[in-house]
């Protein structure tokens, strides 16, 4: 009985400390790549900020906050649109003014965005499957979603409705949006 109390006490030992390692590990990963992105900082954001961002996933320390902080100051990104729940598959800025701007994502909806306040225009559209493509109607109105479940919606921004929706589109054989 006592060699198995001493067994599970030792297992117990190992575990803790190979859980420990491991936290060491990545403390250690993510403040050398935050060092890093200090480094690259003057010469190219960019790098930067994927070196950054790289260090707030392995483990978000002090250091790898305050330099994704700076890289973004630094970098070309004017905003954080964070309203998906999965990766974005795809993005289109209105070309009437600029203004606004669409994403689509795995989470099959789009989101329309206003681009000066960075802020989420209406609600959330149910693209009814991965958005694969969205264009603006060329003065504002209406915007097309392709998705990859043979769907096209053209949807109302004004109304914030749908206004038409079309399936069975192959979008191997066919265009998934019009060219307006």
């Amino acid at each position: 009985m006592a060699a198995v109390v001493t067994l599970v006490i030792l297992l117990i030992g190992a575990v803790t400390a190979a859980w420990i390692a491991t936290v060491q590990r990545d403390l250690s990963r993510s403040r050398e790549l935050a060092a890093l992105a200090r480094k690259q900082l003057g010469s190219d954001p960019a790098i930067s900020l994927a070196l950054a961002t790289n260090a707030m996933e392995i483990r978000p320390t002090i250091q790898a906050r305050q330099m994704l902080r700076t890289s973004l100051l630094r970098s070309l990104v004017r905003g954080i649109f964070e309203q998906h729940t999965s990766a974005i598959t795809r993005i289109h800025v209105a070309k009437s003014d600029g203004r606004m701007a669409a994403s689509g994502g795995r989470d099959k909806t789009v989101h329309i965005y206003d681009i000066e306040s960075k802020r989420r225009v209406g609600n959330p559209i149910r693209a009814g499957g991965i958005a694969t493509d969205l264009v603006f109607h060329p003065n504002g109105t209406m915007l097309v979603i392709g998705s990859i479940y043979n769907r096209m919606v053209v949807w109302d921004l004004a109304a914030n409705k749908k206004y038409l929706e079309t399936k069975g589109i192959n979008a191997a054989s066919a265009p998934t949006v019009p060219c307006w």
